[in-house]
């Protein structure tokens, strides 16, 4: 039986922090943006929570790419 948790990756989110740069938001800032505590967004980028679908597309909605991009799945917008 697969056991998900045992097999479960930490996801990572490189693409945020690039972005959060790229659109001149300090990292409080962006916790704002997406309503979340500053301690969220970090748990997010390294790996101990995952980032919920809504907050993705939020941001994939206000930094006008795909959500695919946002996950480090495809290289451009």
């Amino acid at each position: 039986v697969w056991n998900y948790r045992k097999r479960r990756e930490k996801m990572r989110y490189p693409v945020l922090e690039a972005e959060r740069v790229k659109h001149q938001l300090n990292k409080g800032e962006l916790a704002t943006l997406l309503g979340v505590s500053q301690r969220t967004v970090r748990n997010w980028q390294n790996g101990t929570t995952e980032l919920p679908v809504s907050k993705l597309i939020l941001l994939a909605e206000k930094w006008n790419c795909s959500t695919d991009y946002l996950l480090g799945l495809q290289h451009n917008k």
